[in-house]
């Protein structure tokens, strides 16, 4: 203030002394105001405009705002960051602009300016660059109409202010330059006022650049923990993860765990052309190379294998990998990912087992052979005991004699039977065991087998009952022979460990999942539960033995295997007291009845082509052991008249019929209770007598290359049971086509 009070008293001194000078400069300085006025206000609103656009295009390089796609798809986040922008008071409108000068987005802050008005506006751009690209321009308004205004009547004011301050400065020269002081002096609060607003604006836009920095460093470190969790998982892999170049077998990347697993260090790998193959087992190198370039040429993406592969000690170590190619646009593999995982462990376990089942075959084997040898060493003299005991036995002895041979008899039996059930657990111990499954009628099995056990449970006292409701036409899909055997050790069981005079007791019950049980129930002592679980087991007569009951304990052994290779289920109900129930559960079949019934309302009569003269199938032979198929072959043949069929249930019975009758087909079954079918086909062949009979093989087996075999023994063709009448009818007409030809 003492400054300013002196610079007054100066100029009041130098008014009063150039009065006429003063007078002069107080009208150009009254006139010249306006002008100063106008130029700085214009000057503080062009600072504000650039520090607006400025701040805008700090906020546009925003990621979000700034992206490549700004312009397309960005659009409302840019008016929105332009609604909320805090401008300036003067502001009216601001703009974004792309580099062509096309208009983005555009914002008023206040109503637009007139035509004439709009020339005067001030008009700040600042360039938004982002990653050294400069993607539009920010462009801010200001009107200055109300600044021309001020101007326009500052300037009146002045004009009028002029004339009176030439006057009042020619009388008051003190108070008009102490006047112009005050002016000035606002000028320049207003300029400090401006200065303040613009170092406000840098702090916000250094404070949003110190943000945006630190959120680029947060990102920065998460990136950073994310790498170093991945190598993390990469070195706990239990495998070797790496990637390779299919062009020369150079390695381009591998995890740092190949040293744990195969001992060579990363750096000992990377870089390495032919690393794998040189390190491959020879014998394993070209099978490898020739499946790798099968895959290659087919353009698969997956190739697995396993290699043994030579650890940094000289031992091989076995790999499992699974490599994954791609391929550019000419099919040529540009690289491979591959993963290895060491199964050397589990191959040594797999060789284990390997050498444990060669040793445990040749285990089976020996004993097959041991208890076939054994067989017919037992049989030979068992064949003397018994032939030289039925001898002696016609001979006239004395009671006491007789009763010895009986025993000598007895106990020679009972060792036949026990050598035969033991070789037949040894057949089906080595899987040799042959089946022939077919519809067996279940009625007449259960008969056939309760007359062979009546003089036993008659020497037991013990009556027997059959369930009558089960009519002939009731089958179970099974061997004949086999399940002939299963029904005569569960019937002969039931009466040698009965009660004197006890009942057996023979029913049958049809399941609604088409399956048939067969029930024997006794009226014996019954079997306490902890001793079911051993009932099965061969050789184990659970203390039964000091009871005099004859048996070795393996009926029931080989009733459950014979059973379960027929698809069935054998098992046990008992009550101790009051008796068990022994039961068989096999598959429903149809029967011959049914089956010709259906197949006569599927099959057309056949019918002789016009014009042709053939001379008739008369006699066919069939050998078959199965009653069952019998009848069905019977009834389907009842169709021609013409045609005659013999039987016979044996494979020499039917060989010996073939020379005797000469008939013009033979139907054979494979499974013969003598001889085999192929056996069977094998004489027929070499015999000059049959070698021109036509052979068909119908048999229940329907394995392909058994089939082959049979053709290539000479069978003209096979069928398959259930039989397929109109393939049978079309093998009689044309036998009866070639035999007119011939």
């Amino acid at each position: 203030m003492r400054v300013m009070s002196h610079r007054i008293g100066l100029k009041t001194q130098l008014a009063r002394r150039l009065r006429p000078v003063t007078i002069g400069i107080a009208v150009v300085i009254s006139l010249g105001f306006p002008g100063l006025y106008f130029m700085t206000e214009s000057t503080a609103l062009r600072q504000t405009a650039a520090a607006d656009a400025k701040a805008v295009s700090v906020e546009m390089r925003q990621p979000v705002l700034a992206g490549p796609r700004l312009w397309r798809f960005q659009t409302s986040k840019v008016e929105a960051l332009l609604r909320g922008f805090r401008h300036g008071p003067d502001v009216t409108v601001i703009r974004i602009v792309d580099p062509t000068g096309r208009l983005v987005a555009e914002q008023f802050y206040a109503p637009r300016s007139s035509s004439w008005a709009g020339r005067y506006d001030i008009v700040a751009a600042e360039p938004i660059v982002f990653n050294n690209r400069t993607l539009g321009t920010v462009q801010t308004v200001l009107s200055r109409q109300p600044l021309l205004g001020t101007t326009l009547g500052l300037l009146a004011l002045c004009a009028a202010i002029g004339v009176g301050l030439g006057m009042l400065a020619y009388f008051y020269p003190v108070r008009v330059v102490t006047g112009m002081e005050d002016r000035i002096e606002g000028l320049i609060d207003t300029a400090q006022r401006s200065q303040a607003d613009t170092e406000r604006l840098n702090v916000a836009l250094e404070q949003r650049v110190l943000d945006r920095t630190a959120q680029v460093s947060l990102r920065e470190r998460e990136l950073k923990e994310a790498k170093a969790y991945l190598e993390h998982l990469i070195v706990a892999s239990p495998g070797i993860i790496q990637v390779a170049n299919p062009a020369d077998d150079t390695v381009t990347y591998v995890s740092p765990n190949i040293e744990q697993i195969l001992g060579y260090t990363p750096d000992e790998v990377i870089g390495v052309a032919g690393f794998w193959l040189n390190r491959m087992h020879p014998d394993h190198r070209e099978p490898f190379l020739l499946k790798r370039r099968q895959v290659h040429k087919e353009q698969a993406r997956l190739l697995e294998y396993d290699l043994p592969v030579r650890h940094k000690n000289g031992t091989y170590r076995w790999l499992y990998s699974l490599v994954r190619y791609e391929y550019d646009q000419t099919g040529t593999p540009l690289r491979g990912l591959a993963y290895g995982v060491d199964v050397t462990d589990r191959k040594s376990v797999e060789e284990t087992v390997r050498q444990a089942k060669e040793e445990a075959e040749r285990a089976n084997r020996a004993k097959s052979d041991f208890l076939s040898r054994m067989s017919h060493e037992l049989r030979t003299p068992l064949n003397a005991i018994l032939g030289f005991a039925q001898l002696i036995e016609m001979e006239a002895l004395s009671p006491e004699s007789q009763e010895n041979v009986e025993h000598i008899i007895k106990g020679g039996q009972r060792l036949l039977n026990l050598i035969n059930e033991v070789l037949d657990i040894a057949t089906m111990d080595t899987g040799a065991a042959s089946l022939s499954l077919e519809p067996v009628s279940l009625s007449e099995v259960i008969r056939e087998t309760l007359a062979l056990v009546t003089p036993l449970a008659a020497q037991h006292h013990v009556t027997l009952r059959l369930d009558e409701t089960v009519g002939p036409d009731v089958h179970v899909m099974a061997d004949r022979q086999r399940f002939k055997q299963v029904a005569l050790n569960l019937l002969s069981n039931g009466i040698k460990y009965n009660r004197q005079g006890g009942t057996l007791d023979v029913s049958f019950h049809q399941s609604a999942d088409a399956r048939v049980r067969v029930n024997v129930r006794d009226t014996g002592a019954g079997i306490s539960p902890e001793k079911l679980r051993r009932l099965f087991v061969p050789f184990e007569r659970l203390g039964l033995e000091r009871v005099g009951v004859d048996g070795a304990g393996v009926g029931l052994a080989l009733s459950k295997r014979l059973v379960e290779l027929m698809g069935g289920v054998i098992g046990v109900e008992s009550e101790v007291g009051h008796g068990s129930t022994f039961w068989v559960e096999l598959a429903a079949a149809e029967g011959p009845n049914d089956q010709y019934q259906r197949m006569r309302a599927d099959v057309s009569p056949p019918v002789a082509a016009v014009g042709t003269a053939t001379r008739p199938v008369r006699t066919v032979l069939y050998v078959e052991d199965n009653l069952s198929t019998v009848t069905l072959i019977q009834r389907v043949l009842a169709q021609r008249p013409e045609v005659k069929l013999l039987t016979a249930m044996q494979g020499r019975m039917g060989v010996d019929l073939a020379r005797q009758h000469q008939p013009d087909l033979i139907l054979l079954d494979i499974h013969l209770p003598d001889l085999t079918g192929d056996e069977v086909l094998r004489r027929l062949q070499e015999d000059p007598q049959t070698r021109a009979i036509p052979v068909v093989v119908l048999s229940a087996d329907p394995a392909a290359d058994h089939a082959e075999q049979l053709l290539a023994l000479g069978a003209r063709a096979t069928l398959t049971k259930p039989l397929d009448v109109e393939k049978l009818f079309a093998i009689l007409d044309g036998t009866a086509r070639s035999l007119s030809r011939a």
